[in-house]
C-alpha cells in the first residue's frame, strides 16, 4: 500500500488495525516498520574518497577507502539493510584493520 500511515491501532499492546491518512483502514496483527537514514559522507566526499555506484562510499572488506589510512564502517560503507547488529560487525572487523596496519608501520 503506498499511502501515508496516520495511527496504529489495537489493545494491550497488541496491534490490531493500521490506520492511513486517507481513512482507510487494514486489519493487521504484525507489521514492519523501517525508517530511511541517509548517512552524512560530505565530509569524507570532500575529501575526494571513491563512491560506488549505488552511492556508498568504496572500500575493501575492512573499511579502507581509496584514501590512505580512511576507515569508514557501518551504514556509509553499505546499503540497506541499516541494522545496529551489521553496524557493530562492521565496526569490529573495520577497527581489526586500523590495529594490523598500525602495528605494520615503522615508528
Amino acid at each position: 500500500m503506498e499511502q501515508a500511515v496516520s495511527s496504529f491501532l489495537g489493545q494491550s499492546g497488541q496491534l490490531e488495525k493500521v490506520r492511513f491518512k486517507n481513512g482507510t483502514e487494514i486489519k493487521r496483527r504484525a507489521g514492519f516498520v523501517m525508517s530511511e537514514m541517509v548517512p552524512n559522507i560530505q565530509l569524507v566526499e570532500n575529501l575526494g574518497c571513491e563512491k560506488e555506484q549505488s552511492g556508498t562510499l568504496k572500500t575493501d572488506d575492512f573499511g579502507r577507502t581509496s584514501i590512505k589510512d580512511l576507515y569508514i564502517a557501518g551504514d556509509a560503507s553499505y546499503v540497506n539493510p541499516s541494522q545496529l547488529i551489521f553496524a557493530a560487525a562492521d565496526g569490529s572487523r573495520t577497527a581489526a584493520a586500523v590495529n594490523m596496519d598500525l602495528t605494520k608501520e615503522d615508528f
